[in-house]
Order: C-alpha cells, then structure tokens, then sequence
C-alpha cells in the first residue's frame, strides 16, 4: 500500500509504502538509483539498484538457541522438566509476540528435546509443539546434543542423526545443519556418517576457557571422499562469515539451560547487529539456509584432513563402569543386529557431554582434601560456610561464593545431592536395557556382571624373572606384575625395556594443575575456570605439591593350562593415605590371542585426583605406522590439528602392521589410550616422546565441571592382543 509519494527536483521521488506486515519503508528513486530506508522496522529487507541492476541486500541469518545440558545446572530430571514444562511454551509466545511486531523469531535446538517433548508430554501439550513446528516457530538441528563424539559407538551416531530425520519427514523439512557446544573438539570419525547422511555444516562453540584447536575458523573437513564444512567459535556462538560468501552466520546464544531469552533481550540484541552491520538485512532463522549456501562454495575453503580429537574426552573415565556398561550394551546390540529406537535413545545420554552437577553450584567443599577429612565431611554430608570461604584466600580469581550464591540456597549443599547427579546418569545404561527383549536383557545383565570366579589362582605357582613356556608363548614376569618377555614364533613382542601391562596410579599434584592453567586455559579473566578445570585448595595441601606415583607388587604367580595370574598389592600409604585398591588381579590367557583380565578390588573413594592405567609398550621398529579406529575410521595418532588432543583418544582398536611385525589392541571395557602418558594434565600442545607406548586409562578424577570426582567400586577391564 502506498502511503505517501511526491515528485521533486533532480528526477527524484519519494514515497512511502506499508507491507503486509505493517512495515512502513521509504523509496528514494532516481536517475540511476532506488534505496529503501526501513523506518519502522530496522530488520526487514533493504535492496538497491544501481543502473537498473538488482542487488540483493546481503543478510545475516540469526540463530536463537540455548545450550542444552542435560544435566549440570540441575539434576537432568530437572532440567528436562523445565524443557518442557517453561522453555518451550516461552519459546512460543515469544515467537507470537514478535510476529506481531514483524519479526519472524525461531528458536532452534537439539533434536532430542523435540524427541523428548513427544515422548513424555501429554496429547495436549504435544499438539501446542506440533502447532509451533507448522508456524516457524520451533526447529531442530540435526544432532541431539552436545557429545563426546569418539565416546560413542558408531551405530550410536547413525540413530542420533535418525531423530533428525524422522522429524524432517513429519514435517517437511531437509536438515542440513548440526551444532555442538562446550566440548572443544571432535573425531574427524564423525566425519563419513554425516556426510552419508546429508549434513553439510557443524557448527562447534568452544568452551570459553579452554583450548581451541589450530584451524581455520571455517574448513572443510575431508576424509576420504566425505565431507562437511566446519565452523568454530571462540564460545558459543557469534558471527560467522567466511571470504568466499556475503552472507553471515550469527548467533543469539542464550547459556546453559537458560531458556529462549526474552522479547527485551532479543530486541536490543537486534538492535546492536543492525547498527554494527548497517549494510545486512537481518533474518532470524535455522542454521540450513546459512549451511546451504556454503555448501555451494565449498570448494573455496580451506581444507582440514586430520584429526582434532577431544581435549576433554578424560572425564569419561571418571566413571569407568559406565563406560564398560555402554560398551556391553552398543556391541551386543550391534553383534545381534539389533535396532531398538527406545534402547538407543537412553543409550546415546552416555556419550553425551554431561555426566552431573556443576561443581561451582552444588560442591563448594575447597577445604577437606585429607582422606580422613573427606572422609568425615562425607559422612557429615554437609557443606559448611568455612569449607567455601577458606578457598577465598588461595583462589582470588574463583568467586565461588558469587556462583553458589546465584543458584542455590546454602542448605542445598551436600554430599549424597551431588553424587545422586552422577548416579542418575547411569539410570540410562538400565533404561536402555529395559527397553530390550527380556533375553536380550539377560544376556547383557551376565556380561556386565565382574567375573569375579575368573581370578580364582588354583594351579602352579612360578617364580618371576624366569622364563614361563605356554601353549607356544614364552612368557617372562617382573616383580611389578608387568611382562617383560613375549615371544611367539620367533617373534619378540615385549622385552625388559619395552614391557606389557605395567600397572600405574599416580595422585595428581599441584604442579599438573600448573602445567594445565598455563597451557591449556585460555581467557583466565572468567570467574569460574579454576573451579571447573583446576582443584582449589588443592595447592596449600603439601602432601600433593608434586604428583605422586605407585607400582603394586606380584605376591603370588601361578600358571594354570593356558593361563597366568598374576595377584598383586600396594602399599600400605597408597592404600590407606590415598585410594589404591587392596587386592589386585591380572590374568593372561595365551591362546590364537591373548586375552588380559584385570580387576582392581575394595578401594576407597578419596578426594585427591587419581589416574589408574594399565601399559602396553610393544618393541616397534616404526611406531609412527601405528593407527587408531575411532568411530569405525582408521586414523593416525600423530596426525592431529594443534591444540587438539595428541595425547589421548577412545578408541575401538589400535593397528600396527610393520615389517618387523602385526599387532592389534582391543580394549573391550577401558577404551581411552593414553600415546606415550596417562596423565592428561602434561597438555603442551605436542605428541610424547615415548610414541611407542600405549597406555590405557582405567580410572580419571582430574577433572571437577560436573564429572565423578571419587570413585570406590570395583575396576573391572578386559583387552586382547592379536601378535603376527
């Protein structure tokens, strides 16, 4: 409709014009040139021309979105509840309020809060997101959630993507799009499932102190004919804009689990874009039309071929059984070629990157690191005011007290609170399982019970130092448990020097947490980075200045048909002053393969962050021929991206296949491998020295966030070993 139009000199006309959505515009025209000024809405669309040739108004497509934890702000229960019960409906008023001022607001999130949402809300409320999805207002990306992607299995991958799919069909979309946020880096592994399955671009938002791997900020990621463009972020979001295309990627990225944000925020947000990029129209959208577009000039990127890896993927293992839980459950499902959506959709909740509360909300303990001292707090199981202000004076920069006081009330302090967050997070594997066939469920169930009958050392005992011959292996034991000869056909496997299963548990001391800040940290003016990755309290406790490690000791060795159990011990002050285990147990069984059984027994839950491995050092004339699978995909262990992670992966198997000889490594419960160390706190952005050394976590409570920091059962790993 045209308001207002008047001619005057210079051949020039104005007139004013209102469009359907009440926008009131200004076209200037003359001789050689038409410009449209918004004046009620500074959002819309602007074009000129110039000659009579069109140009299209460069845009920046807003993406509104929330980081999702399931978990850490809350118990997930929690936070899921208020997914569906508070952030949804926001999400759609808001996005009723602003249509109604001309803005067409969307808010994307996570498939899995969609799939959640139908799943446990009612018909009605289901029909009021329904409703939304048809209006715009509500989108998906294609992945669910933030993961540790090389955590996963691979058919995890495949259905995690499917979520996406099936939406796409209900709905009449094509996703194209992926979001992950938080964790600094991923498997290049990912990389052939998302392609096959039609995602042209992830986007990754690092954790706004932690490292960020060595690449462009937008790439594509290649391996072999896959592809997918790769944007990072220095935090969560921001803007996105590449050389080769005008139009930008932005993103409204509300924190964790705070909701779509309000009508207020989003304005000013608008505003601010609009006059710091006055020549873009602003659109707020899904990521696929961004991703879409790029996808068209994806030849003018930069191109990434190595692996970036996950410089977090070390608190995984700070629950270890859930791990091996998962691992049961994802190859038993995948060995019986089962294909169960329910089972599946608990299942992938493991990987996924939130294993519990935030320490800095819900643990405010900096002061009880003795273990008779935590020991004592935990039964109190309360957290008093001298335990939070006694880390004032040793961690200037960590205001814990404005975080706990932001959250929660003093009296949610407690113990047996915060460790309930850790234990709703195994509720999944049961779930899982659940949701199977009753003798599927059996089978599982067996096969996640510790075979505790398998150590029984009825047989021959031998001595160490003497050379064992066994169903055609030569076999030397050390005083430490470890093998320091393997032959089999002629073929020296292990020697004194390069030795098979030495086992290892080092407390980690002040001086990792050093190396850790001014290494990996980044940006330290935040508040929070030094209860979330350092230990605070720590540093004033002298037992732990320096780290501290401990080699158990071979109290019997006996030989038993095919096998060898070896039962060792700690001493008295790594049991009783730290948390090594009272009875250890290692068994070898040397047949086509050789298969090792370890069980580390009646431990103690201590405060003081540990590490546990178990050490595999082959004699390789080439170690560098050595690869890793990951996600299905054969990688290189030294072909890693700088500051991603050269020192630590989860992996499926490891691969050497030399001329000097073949050996492949199955870890079948403790999948993380350590190249050359186990400590993931030596970070410093370079490969170790001793390359050749393979080393398998077992237990890591270096990290606090929101991952188990003790841990008292029973540590149960199997690997085998194929030698030619």
């Amino acid at each position: 409709m045209i308001l207002y139009s008047s001619s005057c000199p210079h051949h020039t006309k104005c007139c004013l014009v209102r469009s359907k959505n009440d926008i009131v515009s200004a076209f200037i025209i003359s001789d050689n040139t038409i410009q449209i000024h918004v004046l009620v809405s500074r959002y819309s669309r602007r074009m000129m021309t110039k000659k009579g040739v069109m140009i299209e108004m460069k845009k920046i497509y807003v993406v509104n979105k929330t980081h999702l934890d399931i978990g850490f702000t809350d118990l997930a229960e929690n936070v899921l509840h208020k997914y569906c019960h508070d952030y949804i409906q926001n999400a759609i008023t808001l996005a009723e309020d602003l249509r109604k001022e001309g803005k067409d607001f969307v808010w994307t999130t996570g498939s899995f809060i969609i799939e959640y949402y139908f799943k446990n809300m009612n018909e009605e409320a289901c029909k009021k997101l329904d409703d939304a999805i048809k209006k715009g207002y509500i989108r998906w990306h294609a992945i669910p959630c933030t993961f540790h992607s090389e955590a996963m299995a691979p058919q995890t991958l495949h259905y995690i993507i499917s979520i996406s799919k099936k939406l796409d069909a209900r709905y009449g979309y094509t996703t194209t799009s992926a979001k992950m946020t938080d964790v600094p880096g991923h498997t290049i592994g990912i990389v052939d499932e998302l392609y096959r399955q039609g995602i042209k671009f992830l986007h990754i938002g690092v954790n706004g102190s932690s490292s960020i791997p060595e690449v462009p900020d937008t790439f594509l990621w290649k391996h072999g004919e896959s592809e997918i463009i790769v944007s990072y972020s220095d935090d969560y979001g921001g803007v996105i804009g590449v050389d080769c295309m005008d139009n930008k990627l932005a993103f409204m990225h509300t924190h964790d689990n705070s909701g779509p944000g309000t009508k207020e925020k989003i304005n000013a947000y608008l505003s601010k874009m609009a006059n710091e990029y006055p020549d873009y129209e602003l659109e707020m959208t899904s990521m696929d039309q961004f991703a879409n577009e790029l996808w068209e000039v994806r030849d003018q990127l930069p191109v990434i071929t190595e692996e970036i890896g996950d410089t977090w993927i070390h608190g995984t293992m700070s629950d270890p059984k859930i791990i091996r839980d998962y691992r049961i459950l994802t190859n038993y499902m995948s060995d019986h070629n089962i294909e169960n959506d329910d089972a599946n959709f608990y299942a992938m909740l493991v990987p996924e990157h939130t294993w519990g509360m935030d320490i800095k909300r819900y643990f405010s303990d900096y002061m009880n690191y003795e273990k008779k001292d935590f020991q004592r707090a935990r039964s109190l199981d309360q957290i008093t005011d001298a335990d939070l202000t006694y880390a004032y004076g040793i961690v200037k920069d960590a205001t814990v007290g404005e975080m706990q006081f932001t959250y929660n009330e003093w009296t949610d302090r407690s113990y047996k609170f915060y460790e309930s967050s850790w234990k709703e997070q195994r509720k999944n594997i049961d779930r899982a399982i659940a949701c199977l066939e009753p003798e599927d469920q059996h089978h599982i169930k067996k096969r996640i019970e510790v075979p505790y009958h398998i150590f029984e050392n009825q047989g021959i005992e031998c001595g160490l130092e003497e050379l064992i011959s066994i169903n055609g292996y030569q076999v030397m034991f050390a005083s430490d448990g470890s093998i320091t000869h393997l032959e089999k056909d002629g073929i020296l496997y292990f020697d004194q020097d390069n030795k098979l299963g030495v086992l290892s548990y080092t407390i980690a001391g002040q001086n990792d947490y050093d190396n850790l800040r001014y290494n990996y940290l980044r940006e330290l003016q935040h508040n929070w980075w030094a209860i979330d990755f350092l230990k605070p309290g720590m540093e004033i406790q002298k037992r732990i200045q320096w780290n501290e490690h401990f080699t158990p000791y071979v109290i019997k060795l006996v030989k038993e048909n095919d096998s060898m159990i070896a039962t060792l011990k700690y001493s008295q002050r790594a049991v009783e002053e730290y948390g090594a285990p009272r009875v250890v147990k290692v068994k070898y069984q040397f047949g086509d393969k050789v298969e090792i059984a370890l069980l580390l027994q009646d431990k103690d839950a201590i405060r003081y962050p540990e590490i546990y491995s178990f050490d595999m050092t082959p004699r390789l004339n080439s170690p560098y021929l050595t690869k890793i699978r990951k996600m299905d995909t054969v990688i290189s262990p030294f072909a890693v991206v700088g500051h991603g992670n050269k020192l630590q992966h989860m992996i499926e198997e490891l691969i050497y296949d030399g001329s000097d000889k073949k050996i492949n490594i199955k870890p079948m419960d403790a999948p993380l491998l350590g190249i050359g160390t186990h400590n993931n706190l030596s970070y410093n952005n370079k490969y170790h020295p001793d390359n050749h050394k393979f080393t398998f976590t077992l237990l890591n409570t270096t990290w606090g966030t929101n991952f188990t920091m003790w841990y008292e059962e029973d540590i149960f790993a199997r690997f085998e070993l194929v030698l030619g």
